[in-house]
């Protein structure tokens, strides 16, 4: 399976990030290498500043979360690793990454 996903800039900061929706059977981690086995997905954040030069297409890797978590949170700002001020989303940002994984959850609900 291929894992859908949404390429944004967070427009406060001017940063390009990729989130990615890893559903029970997608691939990920390096290289893809792992197979995602539980039934609840992963949202993944990957930097696009360096995409297809230094890193992957997709970008670099910076972190991977349960959607539960996400959907637990109440809004704001989301610092991805608090050693790189580059990696934080702004709230205006993560409302645009929620809104897609909120539509990726649904169609995985209706089309199981």
């Amino acid at each position: 399976m291929t894992a859908p996903h949404h390429d944004f800039i967070d427009h406060e900061t001017g940063q390009p990030w990729r989130v990615r929706f890893v559903r029970k059977g997608d691939h990920y981690g390096h290289d893809h290498c792992l197979t995602h086995e539980e039934a609840e997905p992963l949202v993944e954040f990957y930097d696009r500043r360096f995409a297809g030069h230094t890193f992957p297409d997709e970008g670099q890797f910076v972190s991977r979360y349960y959607v539960s978590t996400l959907l637990k949170r109440r809004g704001g700002r989301l610092h991805l690793d608090g050693g790189i001020e580059a990696w934080c989303i702004s709230a205006d940002g993560m409302r645009e990454a929620m809104g897609h994984v909120a539509i990726w959850q649904a169609w995985t609900i209706i089309h199981p």
